[in-house]
């Protein structure tokens, strides 16, 4: 297994992905100029370290993410394909993009990753007199951006609703009903 930094360059990146050799040193003019075979395997690497940095950073558990088998770039074009990296057993979409124009290489999750401990101590902070809070079993909350979490307080008595901001998990208390 390679070990990429999280900085890596985007040009490397790019043509570790590329299935076709460089003929000099990374830059985005030594990129193919004919449509290429992504190594969708070297993608797939690449999102479970960014995925293991991530659940470090959140104490969950991830595993290893899964990319197409076939996945072709074309030459000074934006080439996008989807993968999936699990979380606590719940998958999450990534969105991979190479631009071959510009060698970049970007990925970007497709839902909000929310740990359930720290939704639960959200609401304790943010609701008077919440007590006690319960917003599910699963260790994780997978949600899309825009969407609705729900969390019981004080054993039903209240329920509060919170807004799934973005992608980067952000939520906002809307309501206490």
């Amino acid at each position: 297994m390679r070990n990429y930094p999280v900085l890596a360059s985007a040009v490397a990146v790019v043509a570790l992905l590329l299935a076709a050799p460089l003929r000099a040193p990374a830059a985005a003019s030594t990129l193919p100029n004919k449509p290429v075979p992504v190594d969708t395997k070297q993608a797939a690497i690449f999102l479970t370290q960014l995925a293991a940095q991530k659940a470090a950073q959140l104490r969950i558990k991830t595993g290893k993410a899964t990319c197409p088998a076939k996945v072709v770039a074309k030459p000074n074009a934006v080439t996008r394909f989807q993968c999936t990296v699990p979380y606590e057993g719940q998958l999450v979409p990534y969105e991979v993009t190479i631009d071959t124009a510009k060698a970049r290489f970007d990925t970007k999750p497709g839902m909000a990753i929310l740990v359930t401990r720290l939704v639960v101590a959200f609401v304790e902070t943010n609701v008077t007199g919440a007590k006690k809070v319960d917003c599910g079993k699963a260790k994780v909350l997978i949600r899309p951006p825009k969407s609705t979490v729900t969390c019981s307080v004080n054993g039903g008595a209240a329920v509060a609703l919170l807004r799934v901001e973005d992608v980067e998990g952000r939520v906002t208390l809307t309501g206490v009903v």
